[in-house]
């Protein structure tokens, strides 16, 4: 009897063993592979500009003073490389030599491209149309719309 219940022990022992521990020890293994998949950076950077921690917001006005591109919580990460406007034909055109700095102490540059911590002022022409900056991040390129008095948009 001894030997039976032992035998039986055996069993339900083996029975825990295949069926519990060996598949949890493949599901462990396996849940490694996840960080193995390589990142969506533009995918990131798109969500970093739609609300995301890095803010747009287009100040649109008729005087050269107040029209600018106001950016809100900058990262220096993300870099403005060029600015272009569309009057809606269809047609870009690039205002990117147009576009002034704004850098500490209000002392102002043409230099782009300069990263997202910094405000930019731009020319009046093109106060009334959209925008599509062309921003650079984590080695990807982005195109992103801003509207006359509204934040961007990737």
């Amino acid at each position: 009897m001894r030997g039976q219940s032992n035998f039986i022990v055996y069993i339900f022992a083996l029975v825990i063993v295949v069926l519990l521990l060996i598949p949890m020890f493949f599901y462990l293994t396996d849940i490694s592979s996840l960080s193995e998949k390589q990142l969506d950076l533009g995918s990131i950077v798109r969500e970093q500009v739609n609300g995301g921690g890095v803010v747009i917001y287009f100040n649109s006005s008729n005087k050269q003073l107040y029209s600018s591109i106001l950016v809100y919580r900058g990262d220096s990460n993300f870099t403005l490389v060029n600015v272009y406007y569309t009057n809606g034909s269809g047609v870009w055109f690039n205002i990117t030599n147009d576009v002034c700095v704004e850098g500490q102490f209000h002392l102002t540059t043409n230099k782009l491209p300069q990263p997202l911590i910094y405000n930019f002022s731009i020319t009046t022409k093109s106060f009334n149309y959209p925008l599509v900056l062309m921003i650079r991040a984590y080695n990807q390129t982005e195109f992103v719309q801003v509207l006359p008095n509204e934040t961007a948009v990737a």
